[in-house]
């Protein structure tokens, strides 16, 4: 289903803008390719409860490859099922895209705010090489299934207004999944 409305405006000052929702069948097609695709990194888990996954959200990338590899279908899954659709009421859903996306956001820089310090922009710099080392680890220790279903997720995502805000991480994320899914 396609509707049209405006963005409110702390996601977008343009006008119209179509949305299309993750309708029942595709949530259940998604959902049921991530447990197929990590049905024994979920079998080593168990259950994870919804209150946990909000809390994994943000902590995902200071785990181990494998800790993040065996709880990101249940990050995954119960963002598709209880994102709130509402830009107001994100709970640290940007921080998974964040972990997804090979590429990070470029310095924020606002007029109001002091510049950076030599120093601390020599240590973003640094923090920002070391993330995108650890992210190169860390996809590399998913298979060619698991990232297709990561792909189909971030492809849902990519309607979810919640997550508005990330939409260039979200196609940027997603174009390297699906490649990485391609070429696995």
């Amino acid at each position: 289903m396609i509707w049209m409305r405006r963005r409110l405006r702390s996601c977008a000052e343009a006008g119209p803008v179509a949305y299309r929702s993750m309708k029942d069948n595709l949530k259940a097609e998604v959902r049921d390719l991530l447990v197929r695709a990590f049905t024994e990194e979920m079998k080593q888990v168990g259950t994870v409860s919804h209150s946990d996954c909000v809390a994994l959200r943000e902590d995902l990338i200071m785990l181990r490859d494998e800790d993040v590899k065996e709880l990101l279908p249940f990050v995954l899954i119960d963002l598709l099922e209880t994102h709130s659709n509402d830009y107001r009421n994100i709970e640290n859903g940007d921080a998974v895209i964040r972990l997804l996306s090979p590429v990070q956001p470029t310095k924020f820089e606002h007029p109001e705010l002091p510049k950076m310090t030599a120093a601390e922009e020599e240590h973003a710099a640094r923090a920002q090489i070391f993330m995108a080392e650890r992210q190169n680890k860390l996809y590399s220790v998913f298979s060619r299934d698991q990232a297709a279903a990561v792909a189909k997720w971030l492809e849902g995502a990519k309607s979810w207004e919640d997550l508005c805000f990330c939409g260039e991480l979200i196609e940027i994320a997603h174009k390297y999944w699906s490649e990485k899914a391609a070429l696995t």
